[in-house]
């Protein structure tokens, strides 16, 4: 999506982003995706420092300091910069909530696994059922009887040629 201002200023020579979310939106039993702004009514703008911003003063909707000047976002010394790491996140795709989790490996009931976190780490278990969320329930054998215990799908290991 793209906005009035963005496609202004990128005529005027300036990097733009527009950090967006995309979610999954129900209207009159459609479902369908629909992007909005991360951020509502704030656009970012790329300067490089020899680039005179003297044509963003009268953009509609740019954020002033006391003197008219845009404001800056201000780049810590001794770590990147906060848009890098927005940048950065956006690409890898964390405000698109259309996406399925990555909920781990899936298992089936009766399955022999090793238990990797935890309190039981190292013992071996059998898968009792799936549940949602990438959790399972495994019934371990502890101490003689059978215990029933959820563990993230990820905190287990398929055991190899087990039955």
């Amino acid at each position: 999506m793209r906005t009035a201002a963005q496609l202004g200023f990128r005529r005027a020579g300036s990097q733009t982003h527009l950090p967006q979310t995309k979610r999954w939106v129900v209207h009159a039993r459609k479902k369908e995706e629909r992007e909005n702004p991360l951020f509502p009514r704030y656009l970012f703008i790329g300067l490089r420092p020899d680039q005179d911003f003297y044509k963003l003063r009268g953009g509609e909707g740019v954020v002033r300091d006391g003197y008219g000047v845009p404001a800056r976002i201000p780049a810590p010394e001794d770590s990147p910069h906060p848009m890098a790491r927005l940048l950065e996140r956006d690409s890898a795709g964390e405000f698109d909530f259309t996406r399925l989790p990555d909920v781990g490996p899936q298992y089936t009931p009766g399955e022999t696994v090793r238990l990797t976190a935890g309190a039981f780490t190292d013992l071996q278990a059998r898968v009792g059922s799936m549940l949602s969320k990438g959790r399972v329930e495994v019934l371990l054998d502890f101490i003689g009887t059978g215990t029933k215990v959820q563990m993230k799908a990820t905190e287990l290991q398929r055991l190899q040629g087990a039955e």
